[in-house]
């Protein structure tokens, strides 16, 4: 009996789950920049020739420090019967700064552009402060506001500027190794005109095809509250289907 338990101690010292690793490298370090470029495109004819094709883009560089930088955006352009029909765009950079854990200090400049919602430009350069409600390995939730300025030019009117607010709402949920959710909305209001405002809000759901690469689905939609000419609708939206390779 006590030589069964001995071979038994023995046996479990030497097996190589407990044996020393000497001479391997720890895993390295995530890179400073991560990101995505996605491309989508359609074609259909018939009674109706239609023509389209989005370009998404975001990235990040993370030092793993205090700072941060974002930026991301898409097009979006489409013809029907050899008519443009879709002509629109968005930018975004962002700086955040960590005060905590949950809390950052952001500047950030807006950039739409929206043809056919009347929209040649609208420029808002924000600062403001964000804080993250919900935040682990596979939730985040993050609530922010800001203050700025808005620069807007539509189709047939002068261009006008304006104090602005913002405020803004990101969910980021990591369904599983291969699955991700996301949904983001925000608001901007002039302060000379409350009524003159500006919405956005998206929905998206990315499927990973390899190592480097997903699918992505995303439903927008803009709801500018005085378009330029009662002739134009509030609301604006999209649903985009695009091949992400990500760096």
């Amino acid at each position: 009996m006590r030589l069964a338990c001995m071979v038994l101690i023995v046996t479990g010292i030497l097996t190589p789950s407990a044996l020393p690793t000497f001479g391997e490298d720890p895993a390295p370090p995530p890179p400073p920049w991560t990101g995505g470029i996605g491309f989508g495109a359609g074609i259909t004819s018939g009674n109706s020739t239609t023509a389209n094709f989005n370009l998404t883009f975001n990235a990040k560089y993370d030092p793993k420090t205090n700072n941060l930088f974002k930026m991301e955006g898409f097009y979006l352009w489409g013809q029907v019967d050899h008519e443009t029909s879709t002509n629109k765009g968005a930018l975004s950079l962002r700086y955040e700064h960590k005060l905590s854990d949950r809390a950052y200090l952001f500047g950030q400049v807006g950039y739409v552009k929206d043809q056919f919602a009347g929209i040649t430009y609208l420029i808002s350069p924000t600062v403001g402060v964000g804080v993250h409600a919900v935040k682990n390995d596979k939730v985040d939730l993050e609530l922010m506001a800001g203050a700025g300025g808005a620069f807007e030019k539509d189709i047939d009117r002068p261009s006008n500027s304006s104090f602005a607010v913002s405020a803004g709402e990101s969910f980021n949920w990591k369904i599983s190794k291969t699955a991700t959710f996301s949904q983001h909305l925000g608001g901007l209001w002039k302060t000379d005109n409350w009524s003159d405002a500006y919405y956005h809000f998206d929905v998206s759901v990315g499927a990973a095809l390899t190592k480097h690469s997903e699918l992505k689905v995303t439903a927008l939609a803009d709801y500018k509250n005085q378009p330029p000419s009662p002739l134009l609708k509030k609301t604006d939206s999209a649903l985009m289907m695009a091949i992400v390779m990500k760096f």
